[in-house]
């Protein structure tokens, strides 16, 4: 039996998500579910250009862990101050630094899975037809494997230079 007190943290991670994500759209972030992707032309696609690097923070450019705050399945890009702050509550920790000068950051969030083993990485980002392509990988534990019983959710993150573009976040096949 689950009692109050764990149903109302639930509840309170929920909402503070919730809230997370609105305060991201009023303040310019991007935000579009997990798995959303625009239909691809007739036409031949472009090369993806590769996008250049950037210092990061105490060298960093990247994290991930296999718990977030997030209480739902959720992509976002940030380009802001205020942007950096709400992803990393989303995230469920303190953020490394202040988000570099000129640098932007996506993060895909998997939102509660039920067990242990699952992850979620970033694989690439590039610039298709002036969108900026996050390409991602979520895999899942093979249904024989042993795993922790332990609600998880994934989380992946990255920076990137700022960029104008929209953002499109397309997942990829394991």
């Amino acid at each position: 039996m689950i009692g109050q007190g764990k149903v109302m943290g639930v509840v309170r991670k929920t909402m503070v998500a919730a809230l997370c994500v609105a305060a991201l759209a009023a303040c310019g972030g991007d935000s579009t579910e997990v798995g959303t992707v625009a239909e691809a032309a007739a036409a031949p696609a472009p090369a993806p250009v590769p996008l250049g690097a950037v210092d990061g923070i105490a060298g960093r450019t990247e994290w991930a862990g296999p718990l977030s705050a997030a209480a739902v399945d959720m992509t976002l890009a940030v380009r802001d101050t205020r942007g950096w702050d709400i992803l990393w509550q989303l995230v469920g920790s303190a953020q490394p630094g202040p988000l570099p000068e000129d640098t932007m950051a996506v993060a895909v969030f998997s939102g509660p899975r039920p067990t242990g083993g699952y992850n979620v990485s970033i694989r690439n980002i590039v610039s298709v037809d002036n969108v900026v392509e996050v390409r991602f990988l979520e895999t899942t534990p093979p249904a024989d494997s042993q795993v922790n019983q332990v609600v998880t959710a994934p989380w992946a993150l990255q920076l990137l230079p700022l960029r104008a573009e929209p953002v499109r976040f397309v997942p990829l096949e394991p």
